[in-house]
């Protein structure tokens, strides 16, 4: 069953918290790579739609990106989750929260724009993988999404949730060696995506809470 996320302390990092935040401040001064936004798109503080407390995060891409990164320690065990509601897709997939190795180099748990299936983008991947989920998430409604990641080029799995059920489970992948330094939500992508999305009370553990 879909469990309060729990995010308390947006700055406690102990234990096996590395981050968190559920935007209660109003701003986005815990991420530490800040805004990024093309022509056209915006990154909000969104007072009207929320899952939990006063406030959440409204991406608005518009063929550019709209998204709010931070730096993080993940190493190479990385359990990622977040409530996240998509009022419209009109163009193309839509990225929700990414996990980044080496750079801008990630890993994305997204919204099939054919299907509307949650899905999971593997980088390090040869070619690097879309896979897409086995359950339709619908749109107009709050989800709880969640990504735990092990990184092993041989060895490495990637287990997706919504809603607290498992809607893809790979094993034995290549997910490279690099360890995790970055933690976003929203839209990376430079082109394509024109679409409407809140996301509230977002987690990364480095373990399943």
């Amino acid at each position: 069953t879909t469990k309060d996320l729990n995010v308390g302390n947006p700055a406690d990092t102990s234990g096996n918290r590395i981050f968190s935040d559920g935007f209660e401040s109003g701003n986005f001064d815990l991420w530490s790579g800040g805004i990024t936004t093309g022509a056209g798109s915006t990154v909000t503080v969104d007072k009207t739609l929320k899952h939990n407390g006063n406030y959440s995060a409204k991406f608005s891409p518009n063929n550019t990106q709209a998204t709010v990164t931070t730096a993080i320690n993940g190493g190479t065990s990385v359990d990622m989750r977040g409530y996240v509601y998509v009022t419209s897709l009109t163009s193309d997939d839509a990225d929700l929260m990414s996990l980044y190795y080496e750079g801008s180099n990630e890993f994305d748990v997204y919204l099939d724009g054919a299907t509307h299936k949650l899905s999971f983008y593997n980088g390090p991947a040869t070619p690097a993988g879309r896979n897409v989920g086995s359950t339709v998430m619908s749109m107009g409604a709050w989800h709880e999404v969640e990504l735990d990641l092990t990184i092993n080029s041989t060895t490495g799995s990637a287990k997706l949730y919504l809603d607290g059920t498992v809607v893809l489970n790979a094993t034995n992948i290549n997910t490279g060696s690099a360890p995790i330094i970055g933690f976003g939500i929203g839209e990376p992508d430079t082109s394509g995506t024109v679409s409407v999305v809140n996301v509230d009370d977002v987690t990364v553990d480095t373990v399943r809470p």
